[in-house]
């Protein structure tokens, strides 16, 4: 804020300090610019960022995974969201918004363990219904807010990492009214809705043909022939 101030040669520290002391509706004021710009084919898409950090002062400061470094790193994370325009081919930013990891305290687990096995007479759950946590309880927050303010009937598709490439990240994204686009995990496997006669007795088939296999589907670099 002091650098803001030196350069600006009109604002004094303490206006810069109480501008940023305000509550700014970022996303509101961004859409306003940005409306009249915007395609009829637009997508909505949202990936995390970390800055790197050496204090440890600074809020929301831990050890947070980089893509860059392929390891974790002391830095800051921030989850942005932007609109793309595929007929053009432009992004425009929409908010960021800081992610704070908590700290999880060792209690100790008196309960009983569980034997090993599924327990006599539980039923299956409704994936819908399941009560998202952490990352995906974030997101499906910030998917309704940008929803109810942006007002696009156009935005169908949410693009997200492999992060949200499950069967709760997709209820994430459902419950927001979106289609989700992302990747699967390597260790996963497609299988076709199985569409054939049931048998009379056992339990219903649920997976017909298989699609293909991550782990065995690799690409293998070509060979040199001499």
């Amino acid at each position: 804020m002091l650098g803001i101030s030196r350069w600006s040669e009109e604002y004094s520290y303490k206006t810069i300090e109480r501008f940023f002391d305000k509550k700014i509706d970022w996303l509101s004021l961004k859409w306003q610019l940005i409306k009249q710009v915007i395609g009829e084919e637009v997508i909505l898409v949202a990936d995390e960022t970390t800055v790197s950090k050496a204090g440890k002062c600074t809020y929301g400061v831990g050890y947070f995974y980089s893509g860059l470094q392929g390891r974790a790193i002391n830095s800051i994370q921030f989850l942005s969201f932007s609109l793309v325009d595929i007929k053009s081919r432009r992004a425009y930013p929409l908010f960021s918004k800081q992610l704070k990891k908590k700290n999880k305290k060792k209690v100790e687990d008196k309960t009983p363990k569980r034997k090993v096995g599924r327990p006599k007479g539980s039923k299956n759950k409704n994936s819908s219904s399941t009560r998202l946590k952490g990352l995906f309880r974030v997101v499906s927050w910030y998917l309704k807010i940008i929803r109810k303010m942006l007002n696009l009937p156009q935005l169908r598709y949410f693009v997200y990492d492999g992060a949200f490439g499950n069967n709760v990240g997709i209820e994430a994204t459902r419950r927001a009214d979106l289609h989700l686009i992302s990747k699967l995990k390597k260790n996963s496997s497609l299988y076709f809705r199985f569409t054939g006669e049931q048998k009379g007795r056992g339990r219903k088939r649920k997976y017909g043909e298989l699609i293909f296999n991550l782990v065995k589907f690799r690409i293998t670099k070509p060979k040199i022939i001499k």
